[in-house]
This record gives structure tokens, sequence and C-alpha cells, in this order.
């Protein structure tokens, strides 16, 4: 939530949105070879756009992020050597919880 907050007010109302949006909207400066401005018709309309384009690109990356600390989360709880520390509020020892398969 903090990072979906932040990228997203980074492009519409940070101090540098607009300097930002006019940097990765000048062809001069070939940003990402070009992907953002290429997408619209004149520089003003890409700079009123890029928080309409970036703020949605987001998302997937976002969902990625979230993925990862839950398995972060998974990891830490049933890790062994975590057992008896008191980590993520659960006292659940590992090897009795999960036990080991079988070498194939």
């Amino acid at each position: 939530p903090l990072y979906f907050l932040l990228y997203s007010l980074f492009f519409t109302v940070s101090p540098w949105a607009q300097e930002v949006n006019e940097y990765m909207c000048d062809p001069k400066n070939d940003f990402e070879h070009g992907k953002v401005y290429k997408l619209f018709p004149d520089f003003n309309t890409c700079v009123q756009s890029v928080p309409k384009v970036m703020v949605p690109a987001m998302i997937p990356r976002l969902l990625i992020y979230l993925y990862s600390i839950k398995g972060c989360w998974e990891y830490v709880r049933c890790h062994p050597d975590n057992d008896g520390k008191g980590l993520c509020g659960s006292e659940t020892k590992a090897r009795e919880e999960y036990k080991a398969l079988p070498a194939v």
C-alpha cells in the first residue's frame, strides 16, 4: 500500500512530477528508447498523460512485490533456525508442523 501511494504521488503531485514527466516525454532524452513519447501525438499531451500511463503500469509490479513479501513471511515462519525466537508471532516449531519429504 505504501509503495502504491508513493509511486502514484511521485508522478502526480510531487514537486518533481512535472519535471519528470517532461523528461520522459522529451524525444532528445530517448527515455526507455522512446516508449513513452511515441504513445502520444505531441509533447503537451504526453506530459499530461504520463501519470495515466505510469500509475496503472505499476500494478503488476505491486502484485509481484506483495507475493514476494508473502513468500518471505512464510519462509521466516517455517524456517527451523527461527524456532523459539518468537518471530512473526508464531510459536509453532517448524520441525513439528512441517515434516520433511522423502528424498526421491
